[in-house]
């Protein structure tokens, strides 16, 4: 079917560097709720413990409660950075393809 619209179609603006930048916001996007939520979880599970005194050292000298703690805070700083750094990144990557 034809238009009837004399205006010529143009190309849209998408283009590499767009694409790259919605691909790292959503990346960071779903680091990010996996990361909150153990965030979260970490932080619940020591303030509503109960008793303090017992259960605070018990976790903090735990090695596996530490990394999930630690980690949480990494992927939390992994996809603030994707999120709102994804232009620069997008930027980056397109101009490390182009050197030579």
């Amino acid at each position: 079917m034809v238009s009837s619209d004399p205006v010529p179609v143009t190309q849209s603006d998408i283009n590499q560097e767009s694409v790259l930048s919605i691909a790292f916001a959503a990346t960071g996007m779903f680091i990010l709720v996996p990361a909150l939520r153990n965030l979260a979880g970490n932080i619940l599970g020591i303030t509503m413990a109960g008793n303090w005194e017992y259960l605070v050292p018990d976790r903090w000298t735990s090695s596996s409660w530490q990394a999930g703690f630690w980690s949480s805070f990494v992927g939390l700083g992994l996809a603030i950075w994707l999120i709102f750094g994804s232009r620069g990144i997008a930027r980056f990557v397109l101009w490390a393809r182009r050197a030579q």
